[in-house]
């Protein structure tokens, strides 16, 4: 006769029957559903739901500057994005490679080239990323047609309504700048 193995003594204590195969449960879990196995992740879900929520709210109600941006010669930060006026300004519409990348450091030099010493005017239209995106100008000439033109920046027809779609096929027609 086989001699009968008892229960290892954590199991005996809190009184947790053995895993039986095709229960769907196993060891401590058996009979407990899913749910209610992690509650603190239903707590953690929550509260980062209400911080997203809260950032997300906290960017639309930021109000836009009430006049144009503007000022002379200003900080590059990348293709489409410089800082004037104390603000960072994304360009309307278009997108530029990013500037870690061989054809962004050409997009950020071909925009600090277009800006060096000119009178830039902006007309902030919404807040996107803690930055203004902003219709912008230099003289009667405006700066994301000029990149798109130049071939380092392409159209966003999702945001602009292919405003500058013309543009950017004649720069890939070209071999313009990126297209090369």
């Amino acid at each position: 006769m086989r001699a009968i193995k008892k229960a290892p003594r954590a199991r005996r204590i809190m009184n947790i029957p053995r895993y039986q195969p095709g229960s769907g449960y196993g060891g401590v879990y058996r009979g407990i559903p899913r749910y209610r196995r992690r509650p603190w992740a239903l707590l953690v879900a929550l509260i980062a739901a209400i911080l997203g929520y809260g950032y997300q709210q906290s960017e639309g109600n930021r109000p836009l500057p009430q006049s144009a941006i503007n000022g002379v010669s200003p900080r590059i930060i990348d293709g489409d994005t410089f800082s004037l006026g104390g603000y960072s300004i994304r360009l309307w519409g278009i997108d530029a490679p990013e500037r870690d990348t061989a054809e962004g450091l050409s997009a950020t030099q071909a925009l600090a080239n277009m800006l060096r010493e000119q009178h830039v005017s902006c007309a902030p239209l919404y807040w996107n990323h803690d930055r203004i995106v902003a219709k912008c100008q230099t003289g009667a000439h405006d700066i994301s047609e000029k990149m798109v033109n130049q071939g380092w920046a392409r159209d966003l027809p999702g945001k602009s309504g292919g405003a500058y779609a013309a543009q950017e096929a004649s720069a890939r027609q070209s071999h313009l700048g990126m297209w090369k």
